[in-house]
């Protein structure tokens, strides 16, 4: 599946999707929010997460986080994701 063909999925499947192939790359939480961050095909599933009630609110497919969002994930550039990804991307 590719990340257009992810992101053109309806949440529920994209949940799918993500429970199915997704591998577990980070967390981050914010004051409201629970950010999870999946690898899935050389691409990456964010999905946000109510803290009050652990539902998922949003899941958006992203070609690489960017510095910004990989610095928040505490992500190095060395992880073997972000490579896989940068590596897909050229």
């Amino acid at each position: 599946m590719t990340l257009e063909q992810f992101n053109s999925l309806d949440l529920e499947k994209r949940t799918e999707a993500i429970w199915e192939w997704g591998f577990f790359v980070s967390r981050n939480k914010t004051e409201n929010i629970n950010k999870v961050l999946y690898a899935i095909h050389g691409y990456f599933a964010e999905m946000s997460l109510s803290l009050e009630n652990n539902a998922v609110i949003n899941i958006r497919g992203i070609a690489k986080p960017d510095e910004i969002e990989q610095n928040s994930y505490f992500i190095a550039n060395n992880d073997p994701f972000i490579q896989i990804a940068t590596k897909k991307a050229l």
